[in-house]
């Protein structure tokens, strides 16, 4: 049996990539909180599920844009 993975193209990629080339342009106080509540938003999500993440990191927090990152990497999750 085989088990794929379909992940969605995000074209500005992982926040650890965008944060490391265009430091310049991230606003603290915009986008920075923007982004902290939407990833808080989707833990908590994830948590309600009974689901534990493992493996949150900005490497798997993809930017779909500016305003609107999406979490992946769930298969690092396990229920309790």
């Amino acid at each position: 049996m085989c088990f794929c993975k379909v992940q969605e193209f995000l074209p500005l990629g992982s926040l650890l990539d965008y944060l490391l080339d265009y430091a310049e342009k991230v606003s603290v106080s915009v986008d920075l909180l923007l982004w902290a509540s939407q990833i808080a938003c989707g833990m908590s999500y994830v948590e309600k599920k009974g689901l534990v993440h493992r493996d949150l990191a900005a490497r798997n927090i993809l930017l779909a844009s500016k305003t609107l990152v999406v979490q992946t990497e769930t298969e690092s999750c396990f229920f309790f």
